[in-house]
């Protein structure tokens, strides 16, 4: 796993903006909308579920890629998969992408993984199948800004992951209170993340919406805070107290 203090440089340089079937059915290709799948909630868990059961016989983690297909860093980090070194290097994990859309609610695939909301797209976990413990919560934030990235440096980051994995032993047991101040966000971020949604699809449908770039700069801010502090709290496996307080964002 990256070095704790190697993430606080990376965190602080990070923005947000800036499967049924096999990975081996999953071709990469330069129309990067094809790379992430969609699929009805139901779906989800159950392509999450097949692919948990697939790394498990094959003795592999979970690559699971959120993304979305309106978002850059998103289709940076797919455009990755054409590159011959990371599909080597994809090979030690069993690879899942799902498409969040305009920021659907994903939490019934992610509770199970101790990692109820996603705090940006893409979001890439590197999961054990047999604890379900996500490996890489300290460092994935840098994948968020993929378009700063490279193939060659996400070869590297999955070959470097795949032996964490192999070293990694146990499961990560976390606090009750831990637990539940992280689902009360989630909440939180997702009801934001809803009425975002519904302005970007209006963006994308060509509609005026004068209120995106200013809800989504105080979305932002609320998300970035609260990842900081939950990988924080992770690390320590504890809360540290009094508990956060995050500014209040008001919908019209």
């Amino acid at each position: 796993m990256i070095p704790w203090r190697w993430f606080n440089q990376l965190f602080v340089a990070s923005v947000f903006f800036t499967a049924l079937m096999p990975w081996s059915t999953v071709a990469a290709t330069s129309d990067t909308a094809d790379f992430y799948t969609s699929y009805s909630n139901e779906q989800d868990k159950t392509a999450v579920n097949n692919s948990l059961r697939r790394a498990m016989e094959s003795n592999k983690p979970l690559l699971l890629i959120l993304g979305a297909n309106w978002c850059h860093d998103s289709r940076a980090l797919a455009s990755y998969f054409d590159d011959t070194h990371v599909q080597q290097a994809s090979q030690a994990f069993e690879v899942l992408p799902l498409n969040v859309g305009y920021l659907e609610d994903k939490s019934s695939v992610l509770t199970q993984f101790g990692y109820p909301a996603y705090f940006a797209t893409p979001t890439v976990l590197v999961i054990d199948p047999a604890s379900k413990t996500v490996l890489n919560r300290d460092s994935l934030v840098i994948w968020q800004s993929a378009h700063n990235e490279s193939a060659t440096a996400l070869t590297d980051y999955l070959s470097g992951m795949a032996s964490t994995w192999k070293a990694y032993s146990g499961s990560n047991e976390t606090t009750g209170q831990l637990r539940d101040f992280e689902l009360k966000q989630a909440t939180t971020l997702y009801s934001h993340y809803q009425n975002l949604g519904e302005l970007l699809r209006q963006k994308d449908e060509g509609q005026n919406t004068p209120t995106l770039n200013p809800k989504w700069n105080e979305v932002k801010a609320f998300r970035v805070q609260l990842q900081q502090d939950l990988i924080r709290f992770h690390h320590n496996n504890e809360i540290v107290m009094p508990l956060p307080e995050y500014p209040a964002i008001l919908w019209e």
